[in-house]
């Protein structure tokens, strides 16, 4: 091979060699972008401007406690005997959840419901992360727990029931009701993308690390056809809870969505806050 041919081939495996990283770059990065949207996937809400909780009869409240400016619409109810705090999934808001779920948590008007909004979503310019979210968490049940004494229980779906499960671990609530939950993203994104390796030390939501030392008693609540937290991330959390306190079940035919429509969820949330109060 002459002088000419080596230098075309070398410079062939050189452009080869610069696409594939150019492709293995972007691939990668695409999937971790994808993978972050399972966290942070945020819909254009304006907070301020919820049809569904002036519908209802909810407060929209935005408040300072400590460092943290805390936003969540509330509903007090005069014969209530305890609050429920609901956090909602990524691709969620407070307002879409409230207009979803709002008879179903309490079809007998014995609960003041609260429905907190995370710093980033519905009008917020501020980036989410992780330490920000589980902050203004805690933050939103010490004014909760101040501003009403009664017991809490603390809903959770997708990404809110991990976050749910860090306040639980650090206060004392008197329930817990995941549904849609799993270990920490990691462990989810190696269950949704097998033999991709994604760096998600950022925003782990590790609930399994958390949930060894909920004191509550726990309900755990997988959908059957959930394809974005499949039942086995569900189930290995639970497995993570103190046995004696903590409940597996299976919602039959319901998906990651639909589950939050489901009349056998709330027959099940019902019997679980019935057991508590």
């Amino acid at each position: 091979m002459n002088n000419n041919n080596k230098k075309s081939k070398k410079n062939c495996y050189r452009l080869t060699a610069l696409f594939l990283c150019f492709y293995l770059t972007t691939a990668c990065s695409n999937v971790k972008q994808t993978v972050e949207n399972y966290v942070y996937d945020i819909p254009l809400v304006n907070f301020n401007n919820c049809y569904e909780a002036g519908q209802y009869g909810f407060q929209t409240i935005t408040a300072v406690v400590g460092v943290e400016t805390v936003r969540f619409y509330l509903k007090v109810k005069p014969e209530a005997t305890a609050t429920l705090i609901h956090f909602h999934g990524n691709a969620d808001s407070a307002c879409y959840a409230l207009g979803q779920t709002q008879a179903g948590f309490d079809p007998t008007d014995r609960l003041n419901l609260v429905y907190v909004e995370y710093p980033g979503y519905s009008g917020d310019s501020t980036k989410p992360n992780e330490v920000l979210l589980l902050n203004n968490a805690e933050a939103i049940y010490q004014k909760i727990a101040t501003d009403f004494s009664l017991p809490i229980i603390i809903t959770g779906h997708s990404v809110g029931a991990n976050i749910g499960t860090w306040v639980a671990k650090n206060t004392p609530v008197d329930g817990l009701v995941l549904i849609s939950s799993f270990p920490d993203m990691q462990v989810l994104a190696n269950i949704l993308f097998p033999g991709v390796t994604v760096d998600l030390n950022f925003h782990l939501y590790s609930a399994s690390s958390w949930a060894p030392f909920v004191l509550a008693p726990v309900l755990v609540i997988a959908p059957q056809n959930d394809q974005i937290v499949p039942v086995l991330a569900s189930n290995w959390l639970w497995a993570e809870f103190n046995s004696t306190n903590a409940e597996f079940l299976v919602i039959p035919q319901a998906d990651h969505n639909s589950v939050m429509l489901s009349p056998e969820l709330y027959s099940e949330v019902n019997l679980f806050i019935d057991s508590i109060l």
